[in-house]
């Protein structure tokens, strides 16, 4: 298959980049930088921007058999409203319209917190409305994938657990919420499974598809196991930061549409709790 992947810079995006390349498929990447493929050096993609005139060029040097969406904004370098609003939902959009039918299958990964919690939550719950919206004549076979909390090793700082861990690692006191927040935690290898597992089935219509690893723990329990597994030197301050507002106190997936399609979680928590650690302490060390 031809493949485009949007956000293919990105932790998520390069992991399935390297994956579909590895099962033989041709990678396309729709990239606002084209010229910096961050991740992604020396693999045999073609990258074109990641807007109409991009899109338009990717589908004349040939048909795409799927597109699958990756590129998002969290808002965690002080983003407004505004630009979360254009990278989350205006912009992938305009991709799609642009695209049209002449994309085999569109894939978009979205997120399973609730729209209340924060504006990137609510503007990637306001492209996954957009895009079951919109008419079958108009846009083709669509796949919406809630995912839970990803994490894995390379992934990026600002990301909840690597921060975690960072600070494990360096016997650094933490401040955080009182921990009893349950939460879908899914190590990366596991997402790229799932995602393969979705373009491998083919279907009609517009879906959407909960991504997680099926079974909810505290946020106290991951970080105590963090701290464990990288020495126990640090302080858990928990209690010392307020929740958020609108904090679901439970998040978990429904993993049943995945196992039918022949998915499973390979990845323990334990097992990828402790790969992150031994990855981020390998970073820290001297060569």
């Amino acid at each position: 298959m031809r493949i485009a992947i949007t956000g293919a810079t990105g932790t998520l995006g390069s992991a399935l980049t390297r994956a579909l390349l590895q099962r033989g498929e041709s990678v396309v990447i729709l990239s606002r930088t084209p010229s910096v493929l961050r991740r992604l050096d020396g693999l045999p993609v073609t990258a074109y921007a990641y807007d109409a005139a991009g899109i338009a060029a990717a589908l004349a040097a040939g048909p795409l058999d799927a597109l699958v969406h990756a590129a998002c904004s969290y808002g965690r370098a002080g983003e407004s409203a505004a630009d979360l609003l254009d990278a989350n939902a205006l912009t992938p959009l305009r991709l799609a319209l642009a695209a049209g039918t002449r994309v085999g299958r569109w894939l978009s990964i979205g997120t399973a917190l609730p729209r209340s919690v924060s504006p990137y939550a609510l503007s990637k719950a306001q492209f996954a409305d957009w895009l079951e919206a919109l008419p079958a004549g108009t846009v083709p076979p669509r796949d919406i994938l809630l995912l839970e909390h990803f994490y894995g090793p390379g992934d990026d700082p600002g990301k909840f657990l690597t921060r975690v861990a960072r600070a494990c690692i360096a016997g650094e006191p933490l401040e955080l919420t009182a921990g009893t927040q349950e939460r879908d935690f899914i190590h990366l290898d596991d997402v790229v499974a799932a995602i393969l597992a979705v373009l491998d089935r083919p279907q009609s219509g517009c879906r959407s598809i909960a991504v997680g690893s099926g079974t909810a723990v505290t946020i106290r329990t991951v970080v105590e196991s963090l701290n464990r597994l990288a020495g126990g030197r640090s302080q858990l301050r928990f209690g010392a930061v307020p929740m958020r507002a609108n904090e679901p106190a439970r998040c978990v997936a429904d993993t049943t549409t995945l196992r039918r399609l022949g998915w499973a979680p390979a990845v323990s928590l334990e097992s990828g709790l402790a790969a992150l650690i031994a990855s981020e302490q390998s970073l820290r060390t001297p060569l």
